[in-house]
């Protein structure tokens, strides 16, 4: 069985996981050719090192969903059922960026991974390696990418969608975005395995969103990671729901044409109270609008004693509004969204609007 030369690395991927091991296991690490199966692999590398001999089967992509891994696994248990006389065999993914659905679905068949950056987990006998790094920008861009501008409408849309089956064209529609627009986020969920679709082709071909709980957490986390504009601000009133009243009667009077929507502890307090009261109004304006909006209303600037924040969001935080009394408020998922603002009590309260008016 002939051994090949020191790896020079004809693979940047590779590369990096080689000196991670190198480093980890005081390892020497070398390529291994004659291997029974071989053939199907990437590559195989013998690493010798502290914890012994190990005979590696490395596969290589540059990004990893769970659709992605199906064959590369197949691959991986073939090559190890070829080689059964070898006690030592330790599979290992190798990506740019690999999914939480990928992770799991490679530990479910005793498969290590290593994502760029420095994220490695091996698991053999008594050997077990968990390094969890932060991933890198470069490498969290395509998650990134899928709640900016019009493409985070497509999917407030899929999750207003409620499960049913859509068209393309549909989809287009509801959420007012381009077909262009609509393919790309489609594209993108159905490689997370979060879409199923049926058969047919083209314009007959129709989805539906079949893992909301996954699309909202993701979208919870590009949400929680901006830092949109607010301005804070009083009004005198009351209580805050006359505040929001007043708020109301001023825009309409104003003439104004701004588009606003009520959001946060206030709506979702109502449709499922915890707190037992709630003293701030949380209103969504659009980009560039807070300054027009609190001179239409009458609102005075305060950091402190403030009653009303006023935020500047994307337009998918604009979609779906539903009224109440004539008030604007925002869907239930943007109200979700508000909610996770790390202030008082709001995370108790998002947590029982998710399960009791979400339903996720």
């Amino acid at each position: 069985m002939r051994v090949r030369t020191v790896i020079q690395s004809e693979n940047k991927l590779l590369q990096d996981v080689t000196s991670t091991l190198e480093s980890i296991l005081e390892a020497k690490i070398q390529k291994r050719s004659g291997l029974p199966g071989e053939e199907g692999i990437d590559f195989v590398l013998e690493v010798r090192g502290i914890q012994g001999v190990w005979i590696m089967p490395v596969e290589v992509k540059k990004q990893a969903y769970p659709r992605d891994i199906r064959q590369a696994i197949w691959k991986i248990e073939e090559f190890c059922q070829k080689n059964t006389s070898n006690p030592d065999i330790v599979p290992i993914f190798v990506a740019e960026l690999i999914s939480d659905g990928a992770r799991k679905m490679l530990k479910e068949h005793d498969i290590g991974y290593y994502e760029m950056g420095g994220t490695l987990f091996i698991k053999n006998k008594q050997s077990l390696i968990d390094i969890q790094k932060p991933r890198k920008k470069a490498a969290k861009r395509g998650s990134s990418d899928l709640f900016t501008d019009a493409r985070e409408m497509v999917v407030h849309a899929l999750l207003q969608s409620q499960g049913k089956w859509f068209s393309g064209e549909e989809l287009s529609e509801r959420s007012g975005t381009s077909a262009y627009t609509v393919s790309g986020v489609l594209r993108e969920l159905e490689m997370r395995e979060w879409l199923e679709k049926t058969s047919e082709g083209g314009r007959l071909q129709r989805r539906r969103l079949i893992n909301p709980g996954a699309l909202l957490n993701a979208w919870s986390k590009a949400s929680m990671e901006r830092d949109n504009r607010a301005l804070y601000g009083y009004l005198f009133a009351p209580d805050v729901v006359d505040c929001v009243r007043k708020i109301e009667r001023k825009v309409n009077l104003s003439g104004g044409d701004i588009r606003w929507v009520l959001t946060g502890a206030l709506p979702a307090n109502q449709a499922t109270p915890l707190l037992t009261g709630v003293n701030v109004a949380e209103i969504i304006v659009p980009h560039g609008s807070a300054e027009l909006f609190i001179q239409l209303t009458g609102i005075k600037r305060a950091e402190k004693g403030y009653n009303v924040v006023v935020h500047e969001c994307a337009p998918a935080a604009l979609q779906f509004i539903n009224y109440e009394n004539s008030i604007p408020v925002a869907s239930d998922f943007i109200q979700y969204l508000s909610l996770l603002d790390g202030k008082g009590r709001n995370a108790e309260l998002a947590e029982q609007f998710r399960r009791e008016i979400l339903e996720i």
